[in-house]
């Protein structure tokens, strides 16, 4: 079912599709490409960051990522940059560092951050209890593994 721009499955817990925002990524990346073809490398690596990247960004701050959604996420952005510049996926950390392109998992992490710093201190009292529960459940849970691992370890 598609709802806001997400495809939603069916399931015990609450999951979307990223297949279609992927889908979208790459049709406008080919389309910037085919027109484009005689633009600089930069240039293009821009038109990729300014048009193409929203759609894979497109509701980060709020979903709860897996480590096989995130890395569908990053392999889509960076096998666009290796084309780009025609290189491998080794050189790709090279080419990033050179021209300043920041890791899109980073990017995804510093929205959601943002998302829950400002969701706290929103005036809004159910976000705020909602979010507040969220964060001392994410406490609670890493306190309890690293008791855990310090039991252990003894």
């Amino acid at each position: 079912m598609k709802y806001l721009g997400w495809y939603i499955l069916s399931g015990n817990a609450f999951h979307i599709s990223l297949h279609y925002l992927r889908v979208c990524f790459y049709q406008c990346f080919n389309s910037l490409f085919a027109r484009g073809s005689n633009f600089s490398e930069p240039v293009l690596q821009h038109l990729v960051n300014t048009c193409c990247k929203l759609y894979l960004l497109y509701g980060c701050q709020v979903i709860i990522w897996t480590k096989s959604e995130l890395s569908n996420i990053s392999y889509a952005f960076n096998s666009v940059l290796c084309r780009i510049y025609r290189v491998k996926h080794d050189l790709l950390s090279c080419i990033c560092e050179y021209t300043g392109q920041s890791n899109i998992l980073d990017e995804i992490s510093n929205r959601h951050i943002r998302f829950v710093t400002q969701s706290l201190c929103s005036p809004n009292l159910p976000v705020r209890f909602w979010q507040y529960i969220s964060v001392v459940s994410v406490l609670y849970i890493s306190v309890n593994s690293v008791c855990a691992t310090d039991i252990i370890s003894e």
